[in-house]
């Protein structure tokens, strides 16, 4: 694993880690990566993986190396795996994950409001990012990195989606009464759905007892409304 640090975009206030996993497609990532630099408006770092079978390798590294964006050459170990490195590696105070197919659109300050938006002192929440509210689509939360460094995963390693890794800890967030809607221009084209899509959809439906063990051990890192 290689692993390039490049210096971070200060606009003063928390900082945002944007975690982006592109594979091929240059134009997509050229299109991302231009809407969060001019849209963001908040002090940021972007990181992603760079996967050693990429064809497109050595594009991907001229651009890192122009723009300023961390990157770690990685071998193909699925999105949440991906995600989770990703995450771990992080500077940032908050987290969000942009995956290929989310299109950031021209909405100005979103990264801003997002941070304003999650008021838990404690820092035990998370926020949906998105033009539609409880978007079933999303696939990547706005989560500050205690939360993160709590559950020990950003998206849930038993699943091999980002859709589904993402709706684990929404739903854990959800039932603890602390994900938060943030309207904004965000939007999340549908995932192409896969035999990874189907399995993963079946085992999130049988899996809710693990949910609540993990909302059990997440409420003990939360503070009372009256504390």
């Amino acid at each position: 694993m290689v692993i390039l640090d490049m210096p971070l975009f200060s606009f003063g206030g928390k900082m945002l880690s944007i975690l982006m996993t592109p594979f091929n497609d240059t134009d997509t990532f050229s299109i991302q990566h231009k809407a969060i630099v001019e849209t963001i408006d908040t002090e940021h770092e972007i990181i992603c993986t760079l996967l050693d079978g990429d064809n497109m390798r050595e594009w991907f590294e001229v651009y890192f190396a122009e723009h300023n964006i961390r990157y770690m050459l990685v071998p193909d170990l699925g999105y949440t795996n991906l995600i989770n490195i990703l995450a771990a590696r992080a500077h940032g105070d908050y987290l969000y994950y942009v995956s290929p197919y989310t299109v950031i659109g021209s909405d100005v300050g979103w990264g801003r409001r997002a941070i304003s938006a999650l008021s838990a002192k404690d820092s035990v929440c998370g926020g949906l990012l998105s033009a539609t509210i409880n978007d079933i689509n999303c696939t990547g939360l706005f989560l500050p990195i205690r939360t993160f460094h709590i559950l020990g995963y950003y998206n849930m390693p038993l699943f091999e989606t980002s859709v589904y890794g993402t709706r684990w800890a929404a739903s854990i967030l959800t039932d603890a009464g602390r994900l938060v809607n943030i309207p904004c221009g965000v939007e999340y084209n549908v995932t192409p759905h896969n035999d990874n899509y189907t399995t993963d959809r079946d085992m999130f439906n049988v899996t809710r007892a693990g949910r609540m063990m993990t909302l059990a051990r997440l409420s003990e890192f939360m503070e009372k409304k009256d504390d």
